[in-house]
């Protein structure tokens, strides 16, 4: 699944266009720092925990704070993978010195 189905998974049931707009923004941020490498792969990671984290609270209030935070590392580590994947021949371009 691509970053972008991930993050529009991630946002369906959340209704408030600027919400939707501000958690979208940030992610693709967050990617954009990955991208260029201008931050720790765990140092990004702890930032989609949080917004993950303020997600699944909003969404699942009902849910355990461990429920919680067990769904948004699932979520959270999800996304980190799509950066993976759609950054992967620019990283082994890196890598072996193709660019």
């Amino acid at each position: 699944m691509s970053l972008q189905a991930k993050i529009l998974n991630l946002l369906s049931g959340i209704d408030d266009p600027g919400i939707r707009i501000e958690i979208s923004r940030t992610i693709y941020f967050l990617f954009n720092i990955y991208k260029n490498n201008m931050a720790p792969e765990e140092s990004i990671k702890n930032d989609l925990m949080e917004i993950c984290l303020l997600i699944v609270q909003t969404k699942e209030p009902t849910l355990s704070p461990e429920e919680q935070k067990k769904k948004a590392e699932k979520l959270a580590e999800d996304i980190m993978n799509a950066f993976k994947l759609e950054t992967l021949t620019r990283r082994k371009l890196l890598q072996y010195g193709g660019i």
